[in-house]
């Protein structure tokens, strides 16, 4: 495993509860006390960063339904110039 250039850094534990946690996460894999807790914080990271991109995902594809539901309604033959001309002046500025 390639070491790190980045200097050491210290995490004091001043929580009994999760100095115990630790200590018996350790105990009951056998890694150090600072390997459980970085294991334990890259997989509680992991199912986090998941968990958001999956709702991110979820939002994406609802916004693509919506989107396709309007392109539905839109008339044969009218384009999405015509649709801007009729909402928008030539400044850019909404006509209503």
């Amino acid at each position: 495993m390639a070491r790190s250039t980045t200097p050491a850094r210290t995490l004091n534990l001043k929580n009994p509860e999760v100095y115990r946690l630790a200590q018996e996460l350790s105990e009951a894999t056998g890694e150090s006390m600072t390997e459980a807790v970085r294991l334990s914080l890259q997989e509680r990271l992991d199912r986090v960063t998941s968990a958001r991109d999956a709702e991110v995902e979820a939002r994406i594809r609802r916004i693509h339904e919506i989107a396709e539901m309007i392109r539905a309604r839109i008339p044969a033959g009218i384009t999405m110039r015509d649709i801007d001309e009729q909402m928008y002046d030539d400044d850019g500025l909404p006509r209503w």
